[in-house]
């Protein structure tokens, strides 16, 4: 059956030229609006993983673990004025989309017991618990991009930084992007140097490029119809194809 299709393809090159210009066509369309970059822990486990059944167990049970950290450094956690600058922020936080609730340090004798470890204990440290529901690819950059912005522009403290799984997904993310953007045309510009050095001709370099681009642009069309994202490890797939 392979090879009857094949021999069909070679004795029709038009038809068979014309119809992989088509299909390559579609399939960058799928690849370039329905492509997405997701490193989540849900994204890189199978879906019939057992690890991942256990984790999402674990959140049936105990809920979302989908947050980000806060913490702010060189403040003066006695001081009301450091204290209504932090509050402050933990409302701009927990105004943005996205942000189910913000937790600070408390003076309420009902949450301060609670809260005491997101002071340091020379009261020099604060930290903020920022909760966020469960987003992927460009709604949860947003969101980031957000909480970033509204930690920059509070002037409080003598630095601040953003930890936690939300930002590790954040700064996961952007390093896929980065390799995707970067890393292809670097890889691209390398192998039709080295082919041309080898072959010592022009078009025989372009008819290799030109497979291997249709099969990269295949291989991200289909793996976006599939539904599945890109991640740090399928972030190469571009790179491999001309390889």
């Amino acid at each position: 059956m392979i090879l009857r299709v094949a021999r069909a393809a070679l004795d029709r090159p038009a038809i068979t030229l014309a119809a992989v210009a088509v299909l390559t066509l579609l399939l960058g369309a799928c690849a370039a609006f329905g492509l997405r970059i997701d490193n989540s822990i849900d994204a890189w486990l199978p879906s019939r993983d057992a690890e991942l059944a256990r984790y999402e167990s674990f959140r049936s049970v105990f809920g979302e673990d989908t947050f980000c950290v806060v913490s702010i450094d060189g403040v003066d956690a006695a001081q009301p004025a450091e204290q209504a600058r932090i509050g402050a922020l933990a409302s701009e936080l927990a105004a943005i989309p996205g942000v189910e609730r913000v937790v600070g340090p408390s003076d309420d004798p009902a949450q301060k017991r609670a809260t005491a470890h997101l002071v340091s204990a020379d009261g020099a440290s604060m930290a903020l618990l920022v909760y966020t529901s469960p987003l992927h690819g460009s709604a949860a950059a947003v969101r980031h991009a957000a909480i970033e912005d509204a930690v920059a522009a509070i002037d409080i403290g003598e630095a601040t930084f953003i930890a936690g799984p939300e930002a590790i997904n954040h700064a996961l993310d952007a390093g896929s992007t980065q390799a995707f953007s970067l890393l292809f045309p670097i890889v691209v510009v390398v192998i039709a140097i080295a082919l041309f050095i080898a072959l010592r001709a022009f078009w025989p370099v372009i008819g290799i490029l030109l497979v291997a681009g249709v099969s990269s642009t295949w291989t991200l069309g289909v793996t976006a119809l599939a539904g599945r994202p890109l991640n740090m490890v399928l972030s190469t797939l571009p790179s491999r194809g001309p390889c």
